[in-house]
């Protein structure tokens, strides 16, 4: 039979262990990065006989050159991003080259991409500029028609 003290003692060890999980848990889930997806996306556009989809760009200029194609997931699973640097139209997959984290949805301060993870940023031409990714934005083979204004990206 426990003594009052070890019942009182057992009872304050379970009461420390539910409070410093409750502390503890908003500060884990804010460790969690916002572009995260919560499930994976489907392609809502649909992709042609040549394994391209085509995905409207006229949004895209040099005062914003970046946006995540809406509706259009690569064979990753992650959405694709689409990029104006240098007058050329990129693609590349959402998924961070580090460690698979999406890459944000919004450029940075800098105008560059940057991945919410573990802080890897990007060029608008995929390249790296900071780590500790080390590998450039996986791209994607894209075909700019001006007259409709729209990038024809292959995902197969």
């Amino acid at each position: 039979m426990k003594t009052r003290r070890e019942f009182l003692l057992g009872l304050s060890k379970a009461a420390g262990s539910a409070a410093l999980g409750y502390a503890v848990l908003p500060v884990l889930n804010s460790c969690m990065p916002t572009s995260a997806p919560l499930e994976p996306q489907s392609n809502s556009n649909p992709v042609g006989p040549d394994g391209r989809v085509a995905v409207l760009v006229s949004d895209v200029t040099p005062a914003n050159p970046y946006k995540v194609a809406p509706g259009v997931t690569g064979p990753d699973g992650m959405g694709v991003v689409i990029t104006l640097a240098n007058g050329v139209y990129h693609a590349f997959s959402q998924r961070c080259t580090h460690a698979s984290c999406p890459v944000d949805t919004r450029l940075d301060s800098n105008r560059d991409i940057h991945c919410s993870c573990h802080g890897s940023l990007f060029a608008l031409d995929g390249s790296v500029v900071q780590g500790p990714a080390t590998a450039p934005l996986t791209p994607y083979d894209a075909i700019y028609d001006q007259a409709s204004q729209v990038l024809h990206i292959k995902l197969t």
